[in-house]
């Protein structure tokens, strides 16, 4: 049994701070000097082995090269009785990752930690320093005059510049805040640390969602290497700026060149983003109910729009709305009773300047598209349907971010959903059947994730990823599809996790040209056509899959 000890050195021990999978944290007065410390040590025998000796040092040497109000002062290293112990400041506060979704410290001031924090990181990566495991926990927050102060702590997997090869030829640090070019190469570098940062700035304006989230491993690191952020929503901005949501989407960047540059550069956009003027905010208006009856203080919903405030809601009595839509303004659109029960025939388009939040409304246009996103805007429906659109049921225009739930996207004369350049969009819960061309395309450099949906019966292609597309679908039902149930041609890349691809009249599976396809426990059965194609020289999918018919090279 490891008992606690009640001196390190010259250091009487009062209390234990906290522990880990290497070692224990106490706090711990110094005898000479009167002061409180934070005293780390590696408990005998832990899971590292032999490497945690080594990390410790290096963790030491790595502080012992900074001195930064925003990181931990290192006092003291040495060795007693066999036990390694670093002596830090002791800062009498609460790590990030327990403030995050709690409502105890307002999202302002988490945001003005996290700023400073970047600043001690920027101090880092000026004197060669990497932290390379930069997340909530490893931020300490504490209050002196009704102010935060952050401090970056934990350099013990930090590379001390940047020729370091790791401690060894794994990946380390925390999945869900590694960068995707780390997780493709295992080189830690500045902009790394400053993707973590992105995801933690993302986690704080969310109140505690992640950006990149997975049932299981394999599928976070899927999501962080090729999936784009889960979208934002409009309700993560009701007490920051919304000019926050581009800070992070930059942070986030899949190329580290499109980041911001540095560390310091990063602290500043989040304070100029907490600085921007926030959102009007206007008396809350009468509710505006539209359609016939009592209730009703409205006939037409393009008066509606005009009349409500940003960020309002317009309820819609059952009935067929025939005049065409345009919203461009932040405004949720609810329909009273199912969806089939509240029209609108000739479509909907949101502005880039628009917001929408749609619920229970079937949408359709028989000259053009049910739903159209303009370049910019942004989108959220849920218990909707769009059906019968002549040029397809939603188009995701370039830049645009959609986000779907228990909808449904059946019978239009094109794609259920075109997604142009750069369209985010993510669906759960949805049906897309009975389209003409597809359940989905998915074009240039766009990005889609399903989860739990069916794409059934389509005349054309279950899902189609083109020209660096990517598609993700997790626990999907594809099935009985004319073309190929999943199509990834010119750069298209495909992730299918624990889905059905089958009864097919084509192809399960083809993937062309330079596209990439990953399967995890995936059933690939009864298509007329064959299982899987793929190109030439491309790996065959890994165990695990059950694939009834042939895999055949292009």
């Amino acid at each position: 049994m490891y008992i606690m000890r009640t001196k390190i050195g010259k250091f009487e021990i009062l209390r234990l701070l906290g522990n880990g999978s290497m070692g224990e944290v106490y706090l711990a007065r110094d005898e000479h000097l009167g002061r409180e410390v934070a005293i780390k040590t590696i408990i005998p025998g832990n899971a590292f082995g032999a490497d945690s000796r080594d990390r410790f040092q290096q963790e030491a040497r790595a502080m012992a090269a900074l001195n930064h109000p925003n990181i931990v002062t290192l006092y003291d290293f040495g060795v007693d009785q066999s036990l390694d112990y670093l002596v830090m400041e002791y800062l009498d506060g609460q790590d990030l990752a327990s403030l995050i979704g709690q409502d105890k410290v307002a999202k302002a001031d988490l945001l003005e930690a996290l700023a400073q924090a970047c600043e001690g990181l920027g101090y880092a990566h000026g004197r060669g320093v990497i932290h390379r495991d930069v997340k909530p926990g490893n931020i300490l927050v504490g209050w002196h005059g009704g102010r935060c102060q952050a401090k970056l702590m934990d350099f013990g997997i930090a590379a001390l510049d940047h020729q370091s090869p790791p401690l060894d030829d794994q990946r380390v640090g925390t999945v869900s805040y590694m960068a995707p070019e780390y997780l493709d190469s295992g080189q830690a570098t500045a902009s790394g640390d400053l993707f973590a940062v992105g995801v933690i700035l993302y986690e704080i304006l969310s109140s505690g969602r992640k950006p990149f989230a997975g049932d299981t491993l394999t599928a976070t690191l899927g999501a962080i290497l090729r999936q784009p952020p889960a979208p934002l929503r409009p309700e993560d901005f009701l007490d920051v700026p919304e000019a926050l949501r581009e800070v992070a989407m930059t942070a986030l960047a899949k190329e580290p060149a499109r980041r911001y540059a540095s560390a310091d550069e990063l602290a500043s956009a989040i304070r100029k983003g907490l600085s921007a003027p926030p959102r009007a905010a206007a008396p809350l208006p009468e509710a505006i109910v539209v359609g016939r009856g009592a209730r009703a203080n409205c006939l037409s919903v393009r008066v509606a729009l005009r009349q409500v405030q940003p960020g309002g809601r317009i309820t819609v009595l059952p009935g067929s709305y025939k005049e065409a839509i345009l919203v461009d303004k932040e405004v949720t659109i609810q329909g009273e009773g199912d969806s089939a029960d509240v029209q609108f025939p000739a479509g909907i388009t949101v502005a880039g300047s628009g917001t929408l939040t749609l619920a229970r409304i079937t949408a359709g246009n028989d000259q053009g598209v049910a739903l159209r996103l303009l370049p910019g805007a942004r989108a959220e429906a849920e218990d909707a349907c769009f059906q019968g659109g002549l040029a397809g049921g939603v188009e995701l225009g370039p830049g645009t971010e959609g986000r779907f739930l228990r909808c449904r996207f059946i019978d239009n004369g094109s794609a259920g959903v075109l997604a142009l350049e750069g369209a985010l969009a993510f669906l759960e819960d949805c049906e897309l059947g009975g389209n003409r061309d597809a359940g989905l395309h998915a074009c240039r450099d766009s990005g889609i994730q399903f989860r739990c949906c069916r794409l059934v019966g389509n005349q054309g292609m279950g899902v189609s990823a083109v020209d660096g597309a990517s598609v993700a679908l997790d626990r999907c039902e594809v099935a009985r599809n004319l073309g190929p149930g999943v199509l990834l041609h010119r750069g298209g890349t495909g992730r299918l996790d624990h889905c059905q691809i089958n009864q097919g009249l084509s192809l399960g599976i083809a993937c062309r040209q330079g596209s990439t396809l990953h399967l995890e426990d995936c059933d690939v059965q009864g298509n007329a056509s064959g299982g899987i194609l793929l190109p030439h020289g491309a790996p065959a999918p890994r165990p695990g899959n059950r694939i009834e018919d042939s895999v055949t090279q292009d």
